[in-house]
């Protein structure tokens, strides 16, 4: 009885220690699996993540693409075209006659093309004599409230003159590529 004993202790102890291996085996793969399955989940939710964030942005781009074309729109009014220059010197020496000022004025004869978005200019040298205050009038209307042209003074020179000053000025005027006309079909 006694080895009878001893026989079904090791069967029934080899029975419980084989399960106990059977199901560690089992819980280790399904762990392993389970562990595929989380980073293939987190792998997926960052590309859902980085999907989401690239679609706000082709969305934002869109809007913002509306937005500068209306800019776009507004620059292509303000901004003349080349040939438009034509008529600066008149805009110009009108203005300084509208302040009371003696004007000599000088336009460069090689414009600079405009070159992708950026716009092209022409240089100018320009004199103007008279009182102060209407030459700090002339140079701000210049620069900032005509709406004919787009004006850049890079230099300012002035010195006193006579009973007035005068202001030695250095700028540029900006225009747009000339568009081509269209011609309607026969």
């Amino acid at each position: 009885m006694a080895d009878r004993f001893k026989t079904s202790l090791w069967i029934n102890g080899g029975i419980v220690l084989g399960s106990f291996a059977l199901f560690g085996g089992i819980f280790y793969f399904l762990s392993l699996a389970l562990d595929q399955q989380v980073h293939r989940i987190a792998a997926d939710r960052t590309a859902v993540a980085q999907r989401f964030i690239d679609l706000e942005n082709l969305n934002e781009l869109k809007a913002r693409s509306a937005d500068a074309a209306e800019i776009q729109k507004k620059i292509d009014i303000l901004l003349p075209v080349q040939d438009d220059l034509l008529g600066f010197r008149q805009a110009f020496t009108a203005l300084a006659r509208n302040r009371s000022l003696a004007l000599t004025f000088d336009l460069d004869a090689v414009p600079v093309p405009p070159v992708g978005t950026e716009p092209g200019h022409v240089d100018f040298m320009a004199s103007v004599e008279g009182d102060a205050a209407n030459i700090r009038g002339f140079l701000e209307e210049a620069e900032t409230k005509t709406t004919k042209f787009m004006v850049n003074i890079q230099r300012f020179i002035l010195t006193p003159s006579g009973a007035g000053y005068r202001a030695d000025l250095k700028g540029q005027v900006f225009f747009q590529e000339n568009k081509p006309i269209a011609l309607p079909s026969r």
